[in-house]
């Protein structure tokens, strides 16, 4: 870099020199009549720096052992029973039935039950219900529907008894 600079400064220098001759030979051999030479600018262009490349080793490849074989012992449960189908309706679930709370399946068939006849000052009404105890349907006709997927029902204020509607 010190050496460019160096080159540059030598070469402002040297026309800074010829101006300063070709200005004096134009006004004449007297120096007291000459004018003061004029302020000159040069521009200079450096050529890029060339490209430096440095090379390095490789680091060494590292090698690592095999990890140890794993066994893996996993004990399961045993499967859970399958659900209990819900008992077939027999003749006694299909039996008429007084006022009460009957389970569905075994107790009372599913299907449609009637009232033919309100108790006096009544209101023959019915409710099913599902396992949780949450109200699937109700009614306060003389027919009652039961679903396959209702747990209970609830049958009241008929005079006579309810009978399956088949």
């Amino acid at each position: 870099m010190r050496k460019k600079a160096i080159i540059i400064g030598g070469i402002a220098a040297g026309i800074l020199l010829i101006g300063g001759i070709a200005a004096a030979s134009k006004g004449g051999s007297s120096a007291a009549t000459a004018a003061p030479a004029a302020p000159v600018t040069v521009t200079v262009t450096a050529p890029p720096p060339a490209p430096v490349t440095v090379t390095a080793p490789a680091p060494a490849p590292v090698t690592l052992p095999a990890p140890p074989a794993v066994t893996v012992t996993v004990t399961a449960e045993p499967a859970a029973p399958a659900p209990a189908e819900a008992p077939a309706a027999n003749d006694e679930a299909s039996s008429p039935k007084d006022d009460g709370t009957y389970i569905v399946g075994s107790e009372i068939a599913p299907g449609n039950w009637k009232c033919s006849e309100e108790k006096a000052g009544g209101l023959m009404w019915w409710e099913t219900k599902d396992e949780a105890g949450e109200v699937n349907d109700l009614g306060t006709a003389g027919l009652a529907h039961v679903s396959d997927d209702d747990f209970s029902v609830w049958l009241d204020d008929c005079a006579v008894s309810w009978t399956k509607d088949s």
